[in-house]
């Protein structure tokens, strides 16, 4: 076995060892975060979306309209 392998082996272990202790990001939400994406399964779900394009038009609009 090369110590590159043996390298990589422990590199990998302790990355796994900090994704266990570190808190879920999701655990870290506010309430309104949380409300927020919510609304967005719910919107899409109701199929209230955009397309890349509209989306892109609309923020170009908006920012035209700010200038």
């Amino acid at each position: 076995m090369s110590d590159d392998f043996v390298e990589d082996i422990m590199n990998y272990l302790d990355f796994l060892n900090f994704k266990k202790s570190s808190p879920d990001w999701f655990e870290q939400l506010s309430d309104s975060e949380i409300q927020m994406i919510k609304q967005g399964e719910e919107d899409f779900s109701h199929n209230r979306i955009y397309s890349n394009k509209e989306a892109l038009e609309l923020i170009q609009n908006h920012i035209k309209g700010k200038q």
